[in-house]
């Protein structure tokens, strides 16, 4: 699991990747460190943003993903990340119990929460 969450931060950060709206979730349109919105033609955000002001003036039916996305306000690092990894980490806190905040070994600056296994003791 950590190889996809690698690849998703590759391809959403560093190649500018636009996710699926139907396909994806929270976690992969509010990375902290890339702006999904930037990733979208400008053009595009503002054709939708014309068609919800002709058809959804009230915003009844926008939901909160794309208002973060609109803000452009990204998820923050958090201690103790849940085991469901809804976060992504910078230091050892934001990780779940026996994890660890390892870089890739391709590219160093994407960092995930991995496994890490306890040294058994020997007696």
């Amino acid at each position: 699991m950590g190889n996809v969450r690698v690849a998703s931060s590759i391809t959403l950060c560093k190649y500018k990747g636009r996710p699926h709206w139907g396909k994806n979730h929270e976690r992969i349109f509010r990375h902290p460190d890339g702006n999904v919105r930037d990733n979208f033609p400008a053009k595009n955000i503002d054709l939708v943003l014309a068609m919800q002001q002709l058809y959804d003036p009230a915003k009844i039916f926008q939901l909160d993903l794309f208002e973060h996305l609109l803000e452009r306000s990204g998820r923050e690092y958090s201690e103790l990340c849940t085991p469901h990894f809804w976060c992504y980490c910078s230091d050892d806190s934001h990780c779940p119990a026996e994890h660890a905040c390892q870089s890739s070994a391709t590219f160093p600056e994407y960092k995930v929460c991995r496994f890490v296994e306890r040294e058994a003791h020997h007696q």
